[in-house]
């Protein structure tokens, strides 16, 4: 994932744009056991440059839009490979790679969509605030 912008910080997988940052978390289930392990791939972005009124970040995370990559990428494994000591990681690896490569084009080519999402989210939320503090 390097050669094509991506840096690794533990269990994200994050590609800088001048418009926005694109992240991908691997979550293991919490069900897994030495047996079997599942997991699931959260995408995220954060958007660069934001209006003042937007340059907020939700309570415990940073960035302002997420999702499972399966409602991204309809042909995504859901939840995420159910994997074991038995299974060849270059396929986990092959797979994972594709869904997320195809998850990138998807959120760069509609960003435009989810910025006025996300704006339209965050003008309710402010809305909803500064009902409550009157």
């Amino acid at each position: 994932m390097k050669p094509l912008g991506f840096t690794k910080d533990r269990a994200t997988f994050s590609r800088q744009h001048p418009s926005h940052t694109e992240r991908f978390n691997i979550q293991p289930s919490m069900f897994n056991n030495p047996y079997q392990r599942t997991f699931f791939v959260n995408c995220m972005l954060l958007f660069n440059d934001l209006p003042e009124p937007y340059q907020f970040r939700h309570k415990h995370k940073d960035w302002d839009w997420d999702q499972r990559i399966e409602r991204i990428v309809p042909d995504a494994p859901s939840p995420w490979f159910e994997y074991s000591h038995q299974d060849d990681p270059a396929v986990i690896v092959s797979v994972l790679s594709r869904c997320i490569l195809q998850a990138s084009e998807t959120l760069s080519s509609e960003i435009c969509g989810y910025m006025r999402k996300y704006i339209a989210q965050t003008d309710l939320a402010l809305a909803e605030r500064s009902q409550k503090e009157a």
